[in-house]
């Protein structure tokens, strides 16, 4: 995030502001003000960024199908290496289909209800209309003029790369340039958060363990918030930078005094099952306490605490069972 952007959920009338690391969901509407920015990691390989004064709707969300409406502004959707999901891209005169199972950068203009322009920087796209279709291949722009029953359109030399693509470029090799994809899995979404907020060390027994550059007395699940999410209940969002994969997969523990992350299973075919978070609940009073398996925060949370889930501990999810998850970053259809 960069400057004011903004969410709102289907089932709200007003937005709040976004924070890193909040999870995006089906039915969110995206904004971004005046000289702001704004990047959506939909998945491990699917992201899209929003230039200012941009809008975004979330249709759709699985592991095989992305749908997005956008509805004004300038946005780049990007499709990196280990791409399985099926994309659609709506502007209001137009659908964009990247070509599926191959990378693709794709910069796409909606400056009015009638006008839509894309330039396709790398792979290829379909662009169809109630008329028909047409491919646009890499280098080449496409300018669609007028609604979507009468549309018409144009294809001539991709624009100029600017400062907007340079940006975008950026991330993409921040992405996937990252050391951290060496010791995590390939589904994981933020390991190239990990690389500049501390350091990897092979621990008997695990492997590699992620340890943050922290103060002493540093502790997970600490530095954050819990938020009420319509498709998986409370989560845990940090205020930490690199606060999405260590909290959302892995576990944690303690290993020479420090706490360390171990991201899990990383040999192929293994998919890693996201979780709003991995800890226990306590609930105190009543003259004792004990492990929460379900559990209501009401008003508050002074009845309750909670601690980071160990390899190999037993773990309680407390959010319900054939709920369609999607974390902004990554999304899985778990039943229990």
């Amino acid at each position: 995030i960069r400057g004011d952007v903004s969410t709102q959920h289907s089932d709200s009338s007003e937005g709040s502001a976004a924070t890193v690391n909040t999870p995006v969901v089906i039915g969110d509407h995206v904004s971004t003000g005046k000289r702001s920015r704004a990047e959506i990691q939909l998945d491990h390989a699917n992201v899209l960024r929003m230039s200012d004064e941009s809008t975004a709707n979330i249709v759709n969300l699985s592991r095989t199908q992305i749908q997005l409406q956008v509805g004004q502004g300038l946005v780049n959707y990007d499709v990196m290496k280990g791409s399985e999901a099926d994309v659609e891209i709506d502007t209001p005169n137009v659908a964009i289909h990247p070509q599926m199972n191959n990378e693709g950068s794709y910069r796409i203009l909606v400056n009015s209800d009638g006008e839509t322009i894309v330039d396709v920087r790398k792979g290829s796209v379909e662009i169809s209309t109630p008329q028909g279709s047409t491919q646009v291949e890499r280098d080449q722009r496409i300018t669609i003029q007028g609604n979507a029953d009468n549309a018409q359109y144009q294809i001539a030399a991709a624009g100029t790369r600017d400062e907007w693509d340079k940006w975008n470029s950026d991330r993409d090799h921040a992405i996937e340039s990252a050391e951290s994809w060496q010791h995590t899995n390939p589904y994981y979404t933020g390991s190239q958060d990990l690389d500049a907020y501390g350091h990897w060390s092979d621990v008997p027994d695990y492997g590699s363990v992620w340890f943050p550059t922290a103060d002493a007395g540093w502790a997970p699940y600490r530095d954050g918030r819990w938020v009420y999410e319509p498709y998986y209940g409370w989560t845990w969002v940090s205020y930490e930078p690199w606060g999405w994969a260590p909290y959302h997969y892995g576990r944690w523990f303690v290993y020479g005094g420090n706490w360390g992350w171990w991201p899990g299973p990383v040999y192929g075919g293994y998919r890693p099952i996201w979780a709003p978070a991995y800890v226990s609940f306590l609930g105190f009073g009543g003259g004792g306490f004990g492990v929460g398996i379900g559990f209501g925060f009401g008003g508050g949370f002074g009845s309750v605490g909670w601690l980071p889930v160990g390899p190999g501990d037993r773990f309680y999810p407390w959010y319900g069972r054939g709920v369609n998850r999607v974390n902004g970053v990554n999304v899985y259809n778990h039943n229990n």
